[in-house]
């Protein structure tokens, strides 16, 4: 039976696809816990603190140890 390599190619998109998903997440929970920093700055944007707002609400955010273990 002939090595076609899907398996491999569908797990190295599944390694990808959660390596960004935590960059997203770590990129937010520095986003949340430097705002006060970013602010005054001024590297913040109305749009993606809504969105920040949102992601309060789930709980993501309660302790640092949360976000970061996630």
């Amino acid at each position: 039976m002939a090595h076609t390599g899907e398996n491999e190619q569908a797990l190295r998109k599944i390694i990808d696809f959660t390596r960004m998903g935590s960059l997203i997440i770590l990129a937010f929970h520095f986003y949340y816990f430097c705002h006060e920093a970013l602010r005054s700055w001024r590297l913040t944007n109305d749009l993606v603190d809504r969105f920040v707002i949102f992601l309060i609400k789930t709980g993501l955010f309660d302790s640092a140890y949360i976000s970061k273990v996630i």
